[in-house]
């Protein structure tokens, strides 16, 4: 059984190391589990990480002109740290790929998208797990693709999830990160 991850305030680590070690502390007794030290900010999702970029801190000016259909949640892409975003994004509007930003009010990055999704304020988030939802039990548990299982093995982070772990009041906690030798058809594999 796997868990969503739940993202909590603590500094990054160039602020103060034991200020972010407390703060990672105290998370993982609430039962959270931290995924970077740039969860911290939680002005947007983690989802916007692996869409336009790994990091607010990183150098690299991310590909946004080779993605596929792509869901925008309720962040300022235009105004984000990541380099050359504002310019990338209207950009690869003419190169197909599809964008759908998922905000609950207006956004600037809705006028630079193909759909608006406008869900209810504090439904967004559910939108998106349902969609993960439906994705996830139509082409890997009810019929397993192998387009789907390759896709997951070479370019996912489906490993960064979280298992839960059954107490014997038949409640669950979160465990351990998931592990590539968790996943079927990884046994022996090296990567």
């Amino acid at each position: 059984m796997v868990r969503i991850v739940w993202r909590g305030f603590h500094p990054i680590p160039a602020m103060s190391m034991v200020s972010y070690a407390a703060g990672t502390r105290y998370l993982s007794l609430l039962g959270g589990t931290c995924l970077s030290f740039y969860d911290w900010y939680c002005d947007s999702s983690t989802r916007v990480a692996n869409d336009l970029g790994a990091s607010r801190l990183t150098c690299r000016s991310p590909p946004t002109g080779i993605t596929q259909p792509t869901l925008l949640p309720g962040a300022l892409t235009c105004r984000r740290r990541v380099p050359r975003t504002p310019t990338s994004l209207p950009k690869c509007a003419t190169k197909a790929p599809r964008r759908s930003p998922s905000p609950p009010d207006y956004s600037e990055v809705a006028k630079l998208c193909d759909q608006w999704l406008a869900p209810k304020q504090g439904t967004d988030s559910a939108l998106a797990m349902a969609m993960g939802h439906v994705i996830l039990k139509e082409f890997h548990l009810d019929n397993p693709s192998d387009y789907f299982l390759n896709y997951c093995r070479r370019y996912t982070d489906m490993p960064m999830l979280v298992l839960l772990d059954e107490r014997a009041d038949g409640s669950y906690v979160p465990g351990r990160m998931m592990r590539a030798s968790d996943l079927v058809g990884w046994t022996g594999r090296s990567q």
